[in-house]
């Protein structure tokens, strides 16, 4: 099920290397689905002008149906697909490996009683279900059509709801169940018959045979993407059940940081389909179902990096993506790399007009994100630290990677290319990065960049960097450069045995419990407008090169010595 809360849309390089084993064969699947829109009986709402009656007013004959449900699933099983309906949705993502098309019952049908007969102790939706179900019957519906696989059961049943006085007065809190007898959410929607007869030889199964969802919540401000998103995460508690009921965040580390959706930053999940109630709070962002689901189910198959450069499409056009296992004390995770890009229908964003502020659930910003896996738990490595997709229409560009935001994670950055913004003590890192994060030069959206296997050997500081006692006392043997304007904090001992350079409008900070030892044969170099900001200690047995212009500031009790050694 998925709570209300957390749905509202306000919704050259390399090339690939040898893709990994899929854990288990890919799920492929022929289903036929059938959409029936529902109005109870006692349903007299008009509809909320401000969000110009999400796409379903009441219409002087309650039998009319609202415009977008015909381009809910595609009626025909051969492709091409109209580009935003569910079965385009599925078939594109699975590589053809899913279809899921169908038909929508060509009329709203109105509920015999009011809504409040289909709760307990009447009865619950199952009741509902059972009534749908009977009057299709008597209406001429072979169920047998809707039976494309094969195996005695209906295949997908989509019960949509117009409103719910029961939703609105708060006594359940989800818009949409994953079954169709809402037992499977709370409140007193749930219940009804035990079992439900045959209809034409087909079974319906209260779990797998449907789900229930509610078009009138305050997430639906785009009708028709909204449901096909909301229609795509019921049915997709089916295909992902042998993993998890919603997608749990990987709680033992400390990112994402902060999050609008929580108090917790590292309950809060985002990018994902799967995301909602009894796993992480959904803080959405886009549409399209992420690189780790969709290996999961063996529709897509991310090479593993390799040292040398990159190049990554988009992931809803092209289906690519990345991925690395770490080595250190995070062995057993993996990190994915995927391009998010506004290609899809789904995860296109309205910059301006009058409801522009409600489509925060949509993808805001470009790039690569970074998702970090743990057995079924995941995480996002926002660039800055933070899941902040709030519902005003303001830029944001805080959780992907790439020119203009964030173009390097390394075991540096916060995060860290590890999965943290503070490496716990006596943390053994992997020491790969991601680097020169970039444009591909192509009209795709493409991407290009740079894995690096171990980013000690000759470190570029691109982006503002933290090094402390991980690194285990190690000196720096090859060549440091600090770039971009960032800004380099040593918070504990650290020997540098070549050159260290500083760019132009750089900084290197040494903290208070740091010292930066420049070792013999060393040098320590920093251009017009670099700084050096001493509040530990600064041992040169090497060369200091101050550039005019350059500033060296000792603060505090920050010290300048020949030698670590007396």
């Amino acid at each position: 099920m998925l709570p209300v809360w957390i749905v509202v849309l306000l919704c050259a390089p390399a090339s690939p290397r040898a893709a990994h084993a899929q854990s288990a064969p890919p799920r492929t699947d022929t289903l036929r689905g059938l959409v029936v829109l529902v109005r109870f009986a006692d349903d007299s709402t008009a509809g909320d002008p401000a969000v110009l009656f999400r796409g379903w007013p009441r219409f002087p004959d309650p039998s009319t149906l609202p415009a977008f449900a015909r381009s809910l699933l595609a009626p025909a099983s051969e492709p091409p697909f109209p580009d935003s309906s569910l079965t385009a949705y599925f078939f594109h993502q699975s590589h053809g490996r899913l279809l899921l098309y169908g038909d929508v019952i060509d009329s709203v049908l109105v509920t015999r009683h009011p809504e409040a007969h289909y709760h307990r102790p009447q009865g619950g939706f199952g009741t509902l279900t059972q009534e749908i179900l009977d009057r299709l019957d008597a209406g001429g519906v072979d169920f047998r059509r809707y039976d494309a696989n094969r195996d005695g059961y209906l295949d997908h049943l989509f019960v949509i709801l117009r409103h719910a006085a029961h939703f609105a007065a708060g006594r359940y809190r989800w818009s949409g169940v994953s079954c169709l007898d809402a037992r499977c959410g709370p409140g007193p929607a749930g219940g009804g018959p035990s079992r439900l007869p045959a209809y034409d030889d087909v079974q319906v199964d209260w779990n797998t045979s449907g789900s229930i969802l509610l078009h009138r919540t305050p997430g639906n401000i785009l009708p028709h993407y909204y449901l096909v998103r909301l229609m795509a995460h019921e049915f997709g508690h089916d295909l992902w059940a042998p993993y998890f009921n919603h997608i749990a965040p990987i709680r033992d580390n400390d990112v994402p940081a902060r999050c609008n959706r929580s108090a917790r930053g590292t309950d809060c999940l985002g990018y994902v389909l799967m995301a909602g109630a009894g796993g992480a709070w959904d803080t959405r962002g886009a549409e399209t179902i992420s690189a780790f689901e969709r290996d999961l189910l063996g529709w897509i198959a991310c090479p593993r990096l390799t040292s040398g450069d990159h190049l990554v499409g988009d992931l809803y056009t092209t289906g690519a993506c990345f991925r690395h296992d770490l080595r250190g004390s995070l062995s057993g995770r993996t990190l994915y790399v995927e391009n998010r890009q506004r290609i899809g229908p789904f995860d296109r964003r309205r910059r301006a007009g009058r409801h522009a502020q409600y489509e925060a659930g949509l993808l805001r910003t470009t790039g690569l994100l970074v998702s970090l896996r743990d057995g079924y738990r995941l995480d996002v490595l926002p660039a800055d630290g933070d899941l902040d997709l709030t519902i005003h229409d303001s830029t944001y560009a805080g959780d992907l990677y790439g020119p203009g935001a964030s173009t390097q994670l390394t075991p540096w950055t916060r995060p860290n290319s590890n999965g943290f913004m503070h490496y716990p003590p006596g943390y053994r890192p992997d020491w790969f990065a991601l680097d020169a994060i970039r444009h591909a030069g192509t009209t795709d959206g493409a991407l290009t960049f740079t894995f690096i296997d171990d980013f000690r050997v000759a470190p570029v500081i691109r982006e503002d960097s933290w090094i402390g006692a991980e690194t285990g006392g190690r000196p720096f043997t090859g060549p440091v450069r600090v770039t971009n304007g960032s800004t380099l904090t040593l918070e504990a001992p650290q020997t540098f045995s070549r050159m260290m350079h500083l760019d132009a409008g750089t900084t290197v900070v040494v903290a208070p419990e740091g010292s930066l030892q420049v070792a013999r044969g060393g040098a320590l170099v920093l251009r017009r407008g670099a700084r050096l900001i001493v509040q530990g200690r600064l041992y040169l047995e090497g060369l200091l090169a101050l550039t005019p212009g350059a500033v060296l500031v000792v603060e505090g009790e920050g010290r300048i010595g020949a030698s670590r050694t007396p």
